[in-house]
């Protein structure tokens, strides 16, 4: 028997993967029509200084790769920012990913009053806009300070307590994590939708065989639930993600270059470098998490 053989499909397998590319293709066609040539124009500028010129239209001179050496050895705040963006990646994605899955399951049970707590939970992340969420944040942050200033025995007391059971840099980021919660909560909109459209869709049937054989809740949980909802994670987790390496001060500081100093060219290479690299780190999260995702057929 050949070992490259071609796989049959059946008319259904013909169907689906038919399926499959006309979902994509609306994205395909929005891709070619919108991002490809301003990618391709992203890395040509890398390449070149970029000038206007005073009758209009624009003057590439080239430069190799100077702009790149310029962004990480000449300019004082890009290697900053850019590890600042990938050290808080991770952590964020962890955080997000866990609040989101807690929500979800919370939102999926069965109790009187499920909708009107959907509409609590979802309402003010769906009307939650950026000056809404500058207003409300620097408002929590007022509230924290305050309540800090009232509670500063308690709260050295609390973090002394527990320092005792858990390293510095695990009660730190449980610190941050607690401190940032409003901004968690505004980016776990989208995943806890994932997650609660993931869980709807588990047969009832893979619960009833776990209680007929005898599972525990607790294992049921890491058995059933969470391989059967193991493709919304994927998803889940590139979305959040790229959702973190477009709202990074990172980000911010590449746009002032290009539109404030006029600095194209190195801009340019800054986004390539960026681009890359968050590419990457996206690219292996994706693997890592693949090899544990279930698919039921």
């Amino acid at each position: 028997m050949s070992l490259f053989r071609r796989k049959k499909f059946n008319a259904f397998d013909a169907q689906i993967a038919r399926q499959g590319r006309l979902f994509v293709l609306p994205w395909l066609i929005g891709f070619l029509l919108f991002f490809l040539k301003p990618i391709i124009e992203l890395f040509y500028y890398a390449f070149h200084r970029v000038e206007m010129k005073v009758n209009g239209g624009l003057e590439f001179t080239p430069l190799g790769f100077k702009n790149f050496h310029a962004a990480l050895f000449e300019d004082t705040k890009f290697n900053r920012y850019l590890s600042e963006a990938f050290m808080a990646a991770l952590p964020k994605l962890l955080l997000v990913l866990i609040f989101a899955l807690i929500v979800a399951i919370l939102l999926n049970g069965k109790y009187p009053g499920r909708a009107i707590a959907r509409a609590v939970f979802f309402i003010p992340i769906i009307m939650a806009s950026k000056s809404i969420s500058t207003v409300v944040g620097g408002m929590q942050s007022q509230m924290i300070q305050d309540a800090s200033a009232g509670s500063e025995g308690q709260l050295t007391f609390l973090i002394s307590f527990l320092s005792r059971f858990l390293d510095a840099g695990t009660l730190n980021y449980l610190l941050k994590s607690v401190s940032s919660i409003f901004e968690t909560i505004l980016l776990s909109g989208v995943q806890t939708l994932i997650f609660l459209s993931g869980l709807q869709s588990i047969s009832t049937a893979h619960y009833e065989v776990a209680r007929i054989e005898g599972a525990t809740s607790y294992e049921t949980f890491w058995r059933v639930t969470i391989p059967m909802i193991s493709p919304m994670i994927l998803i889940a987790a590139v979305y959040t993600l790229a959702e973190h390496f477009m709202t990074v001060q990172l980000v911010e500081y590449m746009n002032k270059i290009a539109f404030s100093n006029s600095n194209y060219g190195l801009s340019a290479a800054m986004s390539v470098m960026y681009f890359i690299l968050s590419l990457l780190l996206i690219s292996v999260v994706s693997w890592i998490i693949s090899r544990r995702v279930y698919y039921n057929d």
